[in-house]
């Protein structure tokens, strides 16, 4: 049994469509939360959080596309993109900032939202 190397449970196609369908499947539900939002109000404004929700699902598959072009083997030098401390923490950084932006960007459009309900109530 020296030198078994046992299958992947999943390989990164694998969950590549996966997390397609996920991210789609995200949009989808984002954009009809929306769109009841935006009916029931009859207003634009009150769809803004849902519909930026919406954005969520391509942000992530962007994320992971991104993140899986970091990490790939080269067989040119034989390293792997997460044998590199630099990669890992710059892949640390890069996810951090971008969800401090999201939630940065969600606040102030959820906080417009809730004043523009606020006003015409």
């Amino acid at each position: 049994m020296e030198g078994y190397v046992p299958p992947e449970l999943i390989t990164q196609d694998q969950f590549a469509v996966v997390w397609a369908v996920l991210c789609g499947g995200w949009v989808v539900v984002s954009l009809v939360w929306a769109g009841l939002a935006w009916g029931r109000s009859g207003r634009v404004g009150a769809a803004g959080p849902r519909a930026l929700a919406a954005a969520l699902g391509p942000l992530g598959w962007a994320l992971w596309s991104l993140y899986r072009a970091r990490i790939a083997y080269d067989p040119g030098t034989g390293i792997a993109g997460l044998h590199l401390v630099s990669v890992f923490l710059t892949n640390v950084l890069l996810f951090l900032v971008v969800g401090v932006l999201a939630g940065i960007v969600w606040e102030r459009i959820a906080r417009r939202s809730a004043a523009d309900s606020s006003q015409q109530s």
